[in-house]
This record gives structure tokens, C-alpha cells and sequence, in this order.
């Protein structure tokens, strides 16, 4: 068999704590040597992409600053007050829902890789006033952490390259949730004649399209790679038989354009009847 270099091997999953369980559960099974291998999710592979390659902002390498939740917020919140008028008296619960309402605006509007230019009036304005603000104080947000990524590689195959000398095997939990932007980045890592890639995922649990998750990105990985290995995880070791009868009872209505022909089957009794209360 052909020793891996652990430190070549990147596993990517969507939270920070997912990513550490991954991370010690690697060391239970494997030992010490696990430790080196690279788990990240997704913004903090791009955010190490970035450091590593800060002339793609225009910023020095110690002189960008990520705009977290708070922050965000507080810029929408100030474009809000200029959208009212600063010398008007602003009810404090308006603003707040205004302020709310705007942010999920150019989050999404950003989800969508939409520019302020793509919008009018109000709409435009905020999601411009929010764009300036970040450039003028070196500020860059979650979704730009993806889009810049995205470009470096894109524009400079020379540094794609050294990615994919360093990440020589790539491993995806939950794969129904990312994104085109997402897939395009690790298609752009690997290149297009390496197939070690590995995704764990069910088109079926996808549930952050508000995000720009595409469940579809599952059925565009087989059309990539027409030769991978399936492997179908129907065991289950939580729910009673009972339990897994009704939710593939309920979930065969969900038409997918990936078809699973396997029943789930439980290692556990198969348990009281289901109970529907009013």
C-alpha cells in the first residue's frame, strides 16, 4: 500500500466544531500522526488561501481585517441612518427591523454574486454604502473570502498548482451543502487530471439553499467524475426501524435528480408506532 503523507490530505466540513471532531476523532482512530492532517471548512481554507496570498486584496499581509456578524450589522446599521437622515429623530425599533431587513439583503444579494449596480434605488445604495465601507477600512467579509479565492486561483494557475501539490487528497463532508462557488474552488485545487477526491453527502438533506447551498453539486460531481466509487450508507444507528419506515415513507416524495434504491435498515429493535398528535 502507498504511504500518504498525512499533511497532504485535506478534509473540509462546515463548521469549525465539525471540523475539530473530525480532527480528534482521526487521532482516537489513527494515532498521533493524524494530527497533520489539514481539516478546515470551507472559509477557513480560504482564509488561509488569502493570508498566504494577500496581494489579491491589495492589502498587506497584516493589514486586512475580516468583518465579522457584528460588524456587518453595525456598517448596515449606519447606512440605514444616512438612507433616513442623521438629523432625524430614528425610532429605535424601526431602525432595528430596517437595519435586519438590509442585512439579509446584501447577504444575499452577495450569495448570488450580485453587484450594487444590480439593484436600484434604496437597495443600491446600501449594498454600495456596504462595499465602500469594507474597502475603505481593508475589511473583508465571509462571502469575499470565497469570491477572492475563487479569482486568485482562477487568475493564477501557478499558485492553483501549489495547492494541489500541497492537497494532494481531498475529503468533503456534507457535499448537499455547498455551493457552485464552493465546488469551483476545490475543482480549480485539484485540477483536471487528479481524481483523488472523496464526498460524503444525501441530496436529500440539504438545508441551507438560503446560503447558496446546491444540492445538484452531487449529481454534477458524478457528471465530473463519471467513474467514482458509490458507496451507499443505509445503515443507521440511532432510530428505530419504525421511525426510518416513515421518514422514507415521507422523504420518497422529494424527487431528486439522483435516484437512492436502498431501504434504510436499523442496527436498533423496530420500536413503537408513530404517533401523529394534533
Amino acid at each position: 500500500m502507498e504511504l500518504i503523507n498525512p499533511a497532504n490530505i485535506l478534509a473540509i466540513t462546515f463548521t469549525k466544531k465539525a471540523s475539530e471532531e473530525i480532527r480528534e476523532r482521526l487521532k482516537q482512530f489513527v494515532g498521533p500522526r493524524a494530527a497533520q492532517v489539514v481539516t478546515f471548512t470551507f472559509h477557513q481554507l480560504c482564509l488561509k488561501i488569502l493570508r498566504d496570498n494577500p496581494f489579491i486584496l491589495n492589502f498587506s499581509q497584516d493589514n486586512f481585517k475580516i468583518a465579522d456578524s457584528s460588524v456587518q450589522a453595525q456598517i448596515i446599521k449606519n447606512a440605514c441612518k444616512n438612507l433616513i437622515g442623521n438629523n432625524k429623530k430614528v425610532n429605535p425599533n424601526a431602525l432595528r427591523i430596517m437595519t435586519s431587513k438590509m442585512l439579509n439583503f446584501v447577504k444575499r444579494a452577495k450569495t448570488l454574486f450580485k453587484k450594487p449596480d444590480d439593484f436600484q434605488n434604496d437597495l443600491r445604495t446600501v449594498f454600495q454604502f456596504y462595499q465602500d465601507q469594507l474597502k475603505e477600512h481593508r475589511l473583508i467579509d465571509f462571502f469575499d473570502f470565497l469570491t477572492f479565492t475563487e479569482n486568485l486561483l482562477k487568475r493564477y494557475p501557478r499558485i492553483a498548482y501549489e495547492y494541489r501539490k500541497l492537497y494532494q487528497y481531498i475529503l468533503i463532508d456534507e457535499f448537499q451543502d455547498t455551493s457552485a462557488i464552493n465546488f469551483q474552488i476545490i475543482k480549480l485545487i485539484l485540477g483536471s487530471q487528479s481524481k483523488r477526491i472523496t464526498i460524503v453527502g444525501d441530496v436529500r438533506q440539504s438545508i441551507y439553499g438560503f446560503r447558496g447551498a446546491n444540492p445538484n453539486n452531487i449529481g454534477t460531481f458524478l457528471s465530473c467524475y463519471p467513474n467514482a466509487n458509490r458507496v451507499v450508507l443505509n445503515q443507521n444507528y440511532r432510530s428505530t426501524q419504525t421511525i426510518l419506515n416513515a421518514a422514507q415513507s415521507l422523504i420518497s416524495n422529494c424527487k431528486t435528480d439522483i435516484e437512492f434504491s436502498s431501504p434504510l435498515i436499523s442496527k436498533r429493535p423496530k420500536g413503537d408506532l408513530v404517533k401523529i398528535i394534533k
